[in-house]
């Protein structure tokens, strides 16, 4: 196991910023660590990096304890690579000082691993441009490569592609995967994008108030998650809130029969294809919005009992407040009770 956190807490003041978080990355693993803003995913990676002090839990690399309370490797000496979410790039260095910077060797051997590296993320003749030349997809690029040239046994990425514009981020992330995986290293990516989530990672870490509260690969939270979580990552997916009463969730938007759960508040996430809408002049919802997204049209549904909105594909476009019924499909329906 090249990477593993275990049992890491930290606290900020009264604020417990990460709670308990257990997290392995082997050889050539890619995981991401997804969740909303503020859940604990950057201070997790801090600390992973040395960048935190380590106030409860371990961090080890190959097995060996880099990290415990009291005690740390220093950031820089330790096997880890870390690709900040703005690059950080020495705006007064070129692009080959910036990658050849804090690796060993000189000369015409460091020449070499700098040209080898700048050409693995397609950037080869790059070297003596300065960071301001480059593109914000190119500065990440190089920003990879630093880390990279260091040899590092895991490799940290906090939200990489947040300042690129969204098709260059679709391509690059393609791109950084296949670079990855050829290079074998152990992966820890951070972001709060679903679709990037899905596109990169073998694993992904679903955190939620500091703790890591499931993880599995996109395959696995597809068809069995453990969490609302897990199984609303996968686009156009919804989350409904509601109570279970006699077998069934009530809500706001109808009542939905479940398997055996006790009474209480539940949420229910509906996948993109678990919802189908028709027109019914005895229909509990209203059409209050309908926008085109071809194919069809997005037709949003109100059940009037509060401000919260169903979101549903129709081919053709109902007028505004049609009254409508929905059908669900069991099988894209997932009901979690809520503590």
């Amino acid at each position: 196991m090249a990477l593993t956190l275990a049992n890491i807490s930290h606290r900020f003041g009264s604020f417990t910023a990460v709670n308990d978080a257990t997290l392995a990355a082997r050889d050539g693993e890619i995981i991401c660590l997804f969740g909303p803003s503020g859940c604990g995913k950057t201070t997790l990676l801090r600390i992973a990096a040395g960048l935190e002090p380590l106030q409860a839990g371990l961090v080890r690399v190959d097995g060996a304890v880099i990290a415990e309370p009291g005690r740390g490797v220093p950031p820089e000496e330790r096997p880890i690579g870390f690709v900040f979410q703005d690059f950080v790039l020495f705006p007064h260095m070129s692009v080959g000082r910036n990658v050849g910077f804090g690796v060993a060797g000189k000369g015409r051997e460091q020449r070499k691993l700098i040209t080898e590296e700048l050409s693995a993320v397609g950037l080869a003749g790059f070297e003596k441009r300065s960071p301001h030349e480059l593109s914000g997809g190119q500065q990440q690029r190089v920003a990879l490569a630093r880390s990279l040239a260091r040899r590092p046994r895991a490799l940290l990425l906090d939200e990489p592609f947040a300042s690129i514009d969204v098709v260059m981020r679709r391509r690059l992330r393609e791109e950084l995967r296949r670079l990855l995986k050829a290079r074998g290293v152990a992966v820890v990516l951070v972001t709060h994008d679903p679709e990037e989530a899905l596109a990169i990672a073998d694993h992904i870490a679903l955190m939620r108030n500091g703790a890591i509260v499931e993880t599995a690969s996109p395959a696995e939270l597809f068809k069995t998650p453990k969490t609302p979580e897990g199984a609303a990552i996968f686009p156009d997916s919804q989350q409904v809130y509601g109570n279970i009463r006699a077998g069934a969730i009530e809500t706001a938007f109808g009542r939905f029969v479940t398997e055996a759960m006790p009474d209480g508040p539940a949420v229910v996430v509906f996948r993109a294809v678990a919802l189908t809408a028709r027109h019914d002049d005895a229909g509990p919802l209203r059409v209050v919005d309908v926008r085109f997204s071809g194919p069809g049209w997005t037709v949003f549904l109100s059940g009037g009992a509060d401000d919260s909105l169903l979101r549903v594909k129709m081919d053709e476009r109902p007028e505004l407040g049609a009254a409508m019924a929905i059908d669900v499909d069991p099988a894209g329906q997932f009901i979690f009770a809520v503590e």
